[in-house]
């Protein structure tokens, strides 16, 4: 019998990762739970239980289920919950400006702000010479040249095949410029006489002392054509520049897009404002955190309210656990809703964000954490309670009282598929 526990133990949650901060104990922890049990059989009276598959494995993914919720409820502290009330930089108009705020602490300088953009940042564009698609000037043979780019410099090799054109040409440098992934992006354009070029871009923008961020130099290949010039390739058709914006009417420039200001607001421009028109960067409160720890305790509590819903029309044990955790809906329902926690008529609980929001908006924020600790509390007893007896949520018939004189313990009784059993493998 304990080989088939144990094997259902295996498959059903060994591979689970869910609950490793409550499967891993400390021996102090373990002498306590130990302790409890011998606590609890002390004044237990003696049942027969009816140990088939059902009641095997609702006894287990009761304690299971248990265990998950603990672990939830432990991580819903102020002080891990405060996180969300971190301010959070906001955008009004994220078509032209995206922000985020990356800084340690508020300092002077991160403090909202206006921001116009009158020009945005721009790469190097150079367009080749356009060139008939099916024509070819240019002998066969082994062609080399340089790309330019700061201070480093690369070097492209590639051959001219008789069976090569303009356009079969260009394609291949395209390729290889795009697999060297030195900084610059290749490809073909047509003009509207069907004649094909070579155009280069730089992933760069801005420009600092160098009016350039790329050149092509022509290597000597024994006395063959000029590839450079025969393409075209350093014919700048658009030149790099900066972004110019201003912030609260001061006027700033950036080589790229995206940058850091202000403190630690990391700003993407994205588009220019029109004339009078400005972009406000400002700050609400960031209650990601908030909304994924009510997400996963609402997760983890319906999972035990179901387990004890299908046993709810018992008359038996079986219907205890469910009205207990009715209980403590009933008991928090009124405090929780200004959370953004609420009930359905069966006790599963759902997280509204709009309530959520309203809350963190309104500046509620202490009493809502306040009110879920109360109610975190409360779910933390009864999953321990849960975890320490599952044997006490299912049906048995009472052999016979505890002795009122001389209390015996038996902690065999009470830990049946629950505190004896594995909770981890290798």
């Amino acid at each position: 019998m304990i080989n088939s526990i144990y094997n259902y133990y295996l498959t059903t949650y060994g591979s689970s990762n869910e609950l490793k901060s409550n499967t891993v104990h400390k021996k102090s922890e373990l002498r306590e739970v130990y302790n409890n049990i011998l606590k609890i059989s002390r004044k237990s009276p003696l049942f027969k239980i009816e140990l088939d598959d059902d009641t095997k494995n609702y006894a287990i993914s009761l304690k299971e289920n248990a265990f998950a919720l603990k672990d939830i409820a432990d991580s819903l502290n102020a002080d891990s919950i405060l996180g969300f009330t971190k301010r959070k930089a906001v955008s009004n108009n994220t078509d032209k400006v995206d922000v985020t705020f990356s800084a340690t602490d508020d300092s002077e300088n991160s403090s909202e702000f206006d921001i116009s953009i009158s020009k945005l940042a721009t790469p190097q564009i150079n367009t080749g010479n356009y060139l008939s698609q099916n024509g070819i000037h240019i002998p066969q043979g082994n062609y080399s040249f340089d790309i330019n780019i700061g201070e480093y410099s690369y070097e492209l090799q590639f051959k001219v095949n008789d069976t090569d054109n303009n356009r079969s040409l260009q394609d291949k440098l395209a390729r290889l410029i795009n697999r060297s992934d030195i900084g610059i992006s290749a490809g073909v354009d047509e003009n509207v006489y069907g004649n094909s070029a070579l155009k280069l871009i730089s992933n760069a923008t801005g420009r600092s002392f160098n009016p350039h961020i790329f050149t092509m130099t022509n290597n000597d290949s024994a006395n063959l054509a000029d590839i450079v010039d025969y393409l075209g390739l350093n014919n700048e058709t658009t030149e790099p520049s900066n972004a110019v914006f201003t912030i609260n009417g001061d006027e700033r420039s950036a080589a790229g897009n995206t940058f850091t200001i202000n403190g630690g607001f990391e700003i993407t421009l994205k588009d220019v404002t029109d004339e009078n028109e400005s972009v406000h960067i400002g700050f609400k409160p960031d209650m990601d955190a908030l909304m994924d720890s009510l997400t996963e305790l609402s997760h983890n509590y319906n999972n035990i309210v179901s387990m004890a819903f299908g046993n709810s029309q018992s008359t038996g044990d079986s219907a205890k656990l469910y009205k207990e955790l009715q209980h403590i809906a009933k008991k928090h329902t009124s405090a929780l809703e200004t959370t953004g926690l609420t009930f359905d008529e069966n006790g599963n609980m759902k997280v509204d964000e709009s309530l959520v929001a309203q809350s963190v908006n309104e500046n509620n924020i202490r009493y809502s954490l306040d009110m879920i600790d109360k109610f975190k509390d409360d779910l933390k007893k009864e999953a321990n309670l849960i975890t320490i007896n599952p044997m006490n949520y299912v049906d048995k018939t009472m052999i016979s009282y505890p002795n009122p004189v001389i209390s015996f313990s038996n902690p065999y009784v009470t830990s049946m598929y629950s505190g004896m059993m594995f909770n981890g493998y290798v």
